[in-house]
């Protein structure tokens, strides 16, 4: 059975697991609840949203800010601080090469980012949000582009030092910057961006 409940509703949520198999995601009918294994209670799955929710969709998204904002505090995909970073990404760092590292790394290293936020403590994800990600949205609706981009280093690189992360920046011959910025490299080659994330 394939839930079609508005995010943020318990049948939506990643912690919500089949009452008698906590690996196995919950998929029973309306009037049977599911064992959330994140509050260790049971629950329907039109049960509104907790503090926990987690959307089953991104789990696993490799850009780590889709991550942070959709998979772990549930917000939409087309929220307000998605829409805003997309349209930065597309209107202004796709469109000046001076971006081309900015857009690199986050390819580069935005996988293992997100693969880490993916199963972090709650706090942190929230600390992410609330001390750059929102603050990046408003600097850039207010038009202060460069300062948002130094902020946004700024959390890239403050996960990578806290999740010990090193990378090689070295930008290879065959990445378009064009079309980067999505969170996995291996997609952003030649001119081809094989799926939006």
């Amino acid at each position: 059975m394939s839930y079609k409940y508005n995010s943020n509703q318990c049948g939506s949520c990643y912690w919500l697991k089949d009452p008698h198999d906590d690996n196995v995601l919950f998929n029973g009918p309306d009037y049977i609840k599911g064992h959330c294994i994140e509050l260790r209670r049971l629950y329907y799955p039109d049960d509104s949203i907790c503090t926990y929710y987690r959307s089953r969709d991104y789990i696993g998204s490799s850009c780590y800010i889709t991550t942070v904002v959709c998979g772990v505090l549930g917000f939409a995909d087309n929220c307000e601080v998605m829409e805003t970073l997309r349209t930065f990404r597309k209107d202004v760092l796709q469109k000046d090469k001076k971006y081309e590292s900015v857009l690199y790394e986050y390819d580069t290293v935005g996988p293992e980012i997100a693969s880490k936020l993916a199963t972090e403590d709650r706090g942190v994800v929230v600390g992410i949000f609330s001390s750059f990600l929102k603050p990046i949205t408003n600097l850039i609706k207010a038009g202060h582009q460069d300062e948002a981009v130094e902020k946004y280093e700024l959390m890239t690189n403050s996960l990578k030092e806290y999740y010990a992360i090193e990378c090689d920046n070295t930008i290879t011959e065959d990445y378009d910057y064009t079309v980067g910025g999505h969170g996995v490299k291996k997609l952003v080659r030649n001119n081809l961006v094989e799926k939006n994330i």
